[in-house]
């Protein structure tokens, strides 16, 4: 008896083998370079979408990084599915989540290179913080606008004028958060209140007592009358009040 079942046991374990062989032998599987060649369609696809206005390998440049040539991933019996996982607006990297939902279930996360070129505003020389920008300090170049985020300059006319919050180096982008509308009027100065109305204009000499840039509300204090009102900064050493 115990021969008999010995001899059974054999035969299923050989059984099982040779069934698991068969298996293992139906699965196909992906090359990673046709897996990355998928990848890389769909990323040129989508990032396309999202730079309109860029022509791709010219001023968008995508490059999916490499896959592990040991990898098995069996051939999916349907599309596969690929989503962009992390933010895909103004970034230099990104990861596209490959997801086989076929009899062999699989998920990869594949990163991805992009390189977006556009003009953008830079320093011609190192400016210091609290400097007044000029024409003069600005210069265009084409630059990989993905490493620098949001927030960058396209037109120079937007920030000429403006006070840089930071000193920024020769040749660095300068953004929207380097800078603040210049202080046009400072505490102490003296200036122009001009009172307009529908009947009146009138101009008389006063005293800041606020430090102040253009379109900024600030107490002054009318020479001749000692009163102190609220007016609106219009330019250097001058403050409107409209009645």
């Amino acid at each position: 008896m115990m021969r008999n079942r010995s001899f059974l046991l054999v035969f299923i374990s050989l059984t099982l083998l040779v069934a698991n062989k068969a298996a293992s032998a139906e699965i196909e599987y992906m090359t990673t370079q046709e897996l990355r060649q998928q990848i890389d369609l769909f990323a040129r696809n989508h990032f396309s979408g999202v730079y309109t206005d860029k022509i791709l390998d010219k001023d968008l440049k995508i490059d999916v990084g490499n896959l592990d040539s040991r990898l098995r991933l069996a051939r999916c019996g349907q599309p596969l599915e690929m989503n962009v996982n992390t933010p895909s607006h103004m970034t230099a990297n990104a990861t596209i989540k490959t997801t086989c939902a076929g009899p062999h279930r699989w998920s990869i996360y594949v990163p991805v290179d992009i390189e977006v070129y556009s003009e953008i505003v830079v320093a011609s020389r190192t400016l210091r913080r609290g400097a007044t920008i000029s024409e003069a300090d600005l210069n265009v170049q084409v630059i990989n606008i993905a490493r620098y985020g949001s927030g960058h300059v396209q037109d120079a006319q937007r920030i000429i004028g403006q006070e840089l919050t930071r000193s920024v180096n020769a040749g660095e982008a300068i953004k929207l958060s380097h800078v603040r509308p210049a202080q046009v009027v400072s505490k102490g100065d003296t200036v122009v209140i001009e009172v307009r109305g529908n009947m009146i204009a009138v101009a008389v000499n006063g005293e800041a007592l606020e430090n102040g840039h253009v379109g900024k509300q600030i107490r002054v204090r009318n020479n001749q009358s000692k009163r102190v009102v609220d007016g609106v900064v219009s330019g250097p050493g001058r403050v409107s009040i409209s009645i």
